[in-house]
């Protein structure tokens, strides 16, 4: 009985683990990217295909440097190239339109 009793505990205290590391997996994979993007000014889909794609390409240290990069690329095409829709180009770009 006390063997059973120890048996249903452990199980009981595996499924809890197992549920909390599947939220934590849910929030690192749909809260992070949402929460981040809101300082890099970046789609959470970018955020989340760019660390993707670091890790893919140069493992660990891809994915810590790829957020860096597409926050750069980001603001290199905000500063280079004009903006559509009949706003201003970006700050201290000039256009040479005829």
């Amino acid at each position: 009985m006390r063997q059973s009793l120890i048996t249903v505990a452990l199980l009981v205290l595996v499924a809890i683990a197992w549920t909390l590391r599947g939220l934590l997996m849910r929030m690192q994979t749909f809260v992070s990217p949402r929460v981040l993007s809101r300082q890099v000014r970046l789609h959470p889909l970018i955020i989340s295909l760019s660390v993707i794609g670091g890790g893919i390409l140069l493992g660990p240290a891809g994915a810590i440097l790829a957020l860096p990069a597409a926050a750069m690329a980001r603001t290199l095409l905000d500063e280079l190239l004009p903006r559509r829709y009949g706003s201003e180009p970006a700050s201290g770009v000039t256009t040479t339109l005829s």
